[in-house]
């Protein structure tokens, strides 16, 4: 058997092996695909009256099936008994039933209106739930880079990303012959056969390639030395090449032209939109975190001249982007970009701060920053979807008081019509307010701003 066949053999067996190591993950991917298949054969009009539970149950599963592979992972990396590696799955499976419960009977959100009306997963409950499962992922991450002398955190980012494309790979060979075969069915002796049966093929193709993602990775036995691991943690050549004499030199041009625009910008002083000067630092940081984590190990001069640079770069940058995001924040007070922006450019200054002092140790506290940041983008008064409310209906409320719109707690019509500006300001922030999900709104707020041309407040007295 030659070397290309054994590998797709190993492949197959690690997926075949998967159901006994990732248990609980794997029950909840299967439960994950058999609700998409329900929800294929159930036309809309039939599904109408699930689909609310069909949301939960996908959500549900898709946590149960990421909190499982970091709780087995944790369990049996640190823990040799039998008795830690049976709670790991049970605790998965339960996570996954709770949740299912928190969405349905918390999570629910009522839109349209009359006989259009009808349930919804809210957009707070989803945000969530997919903090949840970052977070969980992370985790996952770290506690495959154990123990720290066969692994560590940058290693254990490696090897995710190859079973990931591996499984991808495998999984669109997989869709494509499938296909292609039920296709040749259709075409030459089914020609009725339902569009569906291709629904069908790519969910469980989706399923098949979970599998060989689990069974991709070593085993993480405490005690054993799985000699798999050096392989999948081993980057080729062909990635080494790629990382360091194509991505690096990309990556280091792209700075030297942020940093003549970022002089150009000051010199001229035309500023491009928020939204532009947002996209653009959030993705020069972030990627280049990854590619930093990436060649963490690159003896190269040109990997160790990247490492030690790209931080006092992204500094820079990010010291440049402030000026913009405090303008902005000034100009139109806090919205849904700008705190997105702020938390994200406090993780990547902080980011950049822990690479120059700790360097390949800081990957694991940058990762728990990480998490620190998703769970707080989520919680109550300091979330995305309440902070940003409270800043605007602040910044309205300082509007309508100084036009002498808001007395005694009640909005009042102007005593003359207010300037464009002003005007400008108060539908931007009363739009954002009104349109936002389940607002925290103060007594003197008119739900029904949704139009200001249906509203006597506005108008000239």
């Amino acid at each position: 058997m030659n070397s290309f066949t054994q590998s797709i053999m190993d492949a197959f067996n690690g997926a075949i092996k998967a159901t006994g190591t990732f248990p609980a993950a794997i029950l909840n991917a299967f439960a994950f695909a058999i609700v998409t298949m329900i929800r294929i054969q159930l036309d809309w009009p039939q599904q109408e009256a699930y689909n609310f539970l069909f949301n939960c149950l996908h959500w549900s599963f898709a946590l149960g099936a990421i909190v499982s592979m970091a709780l087995i992972v944790f369990a049996q990396s640190r823990y040799k008994n039998n008795r830690a590696f049976i709670t790991a799955n049970i605790l998965g499976v339960a996570i996954a039933v709770i949740t299912l419960l928190i969405l349905y009977f918390f999570g629910e959100l009522q839109t349209g209106n009359g006989e259009t009306r009808y349930s919804v997963i809210s957009n707070l409950a989803a945000a969530r739930v997919s903090a949840a499962i970052l977070i969980s992922f992370l985790l996952f991450v770290i506690a495959a880079g154990y123990p720290r002398d066969k692994s560590d955190f940058s290693r254990s980012f490696f090897m995710t990303h190859k079973a990931f494309f591996i499984a991808i790979i495998y999984g669109i060979v997989i869709m494509a012959g499938v296909s292609g075969v039920a296709g040749a069915v259709q075409a030459l002796l089914y020609n009725e056969m339902s569009e569906k049966v291709y629904m069908y093929i790519a969910t469980l193709t989706g399923f098949l390639a979970f599998t060989i993602f689990l069974g991709y990775f070593p085993e993480f036995k405490k005690g054993i030395n799985d000699d798999h691991r050096e392989t999948a943690q081993k980057q080729p050549r062909y990635i080494e090449v790629l990382f360091v004499y194509i991505m690096i030199p990309i990556m280091l041009a792209l700075t030297i032209v942020l940093f003549l625009w970022a002089g150009r910008t000051i010199f001229t002083g035309t500023w491009p939109s928020f939204v532009r000067l947002a996209g653009i630092a959030t993705s020069y940081s972030f990627a280049g975190l990854w590619l930093h984590i990436m060649v963490t190990h690159h003896k190269s001069g040109l990997a160790k001249f990247y490492r030690r640079f790209y931080p006092f770069a992204a500094l820079i940058i990010l010291a440049f982007e402030a000026g913009a995001l405090v303008s902005q924040i000034n100009k139109f007070g806090v919205k849904f970009a700008e705190y997105s922006f702020a938390l994200v450019w406090v993780v990547a200054v902080i980011s950049a701060i822990l690479l120059l002092v700790l360097r390949a140790k800081s990957h694991i506290p940058i990762t728990a920053m990480i998490c620190v940041a998703a769970v707080i983008s989520v919680l109550p008064l300091v979330g995305y979807h309440a902070l940003p409310v409270a800043s605007q209906v602040d910044r309205l409320e300082k509007l309508l008081i100084e036009e002498n719109m808001l007395e005694n707690g009640q909005m009042v019509p102007a005593a003359k019509e207010p300037e464009l500006s002003v005007r400008e300001s108060i539908t931007d922030a009363v739009f954002y307010i009104a349109y936002a999900e389940n607002p925290k709104l103060p007594e003197w707020f008119d739900t029904e701003l949704t139009a200001l041309s249906n509203t006597d407040t506005f108008k000239e007295k």
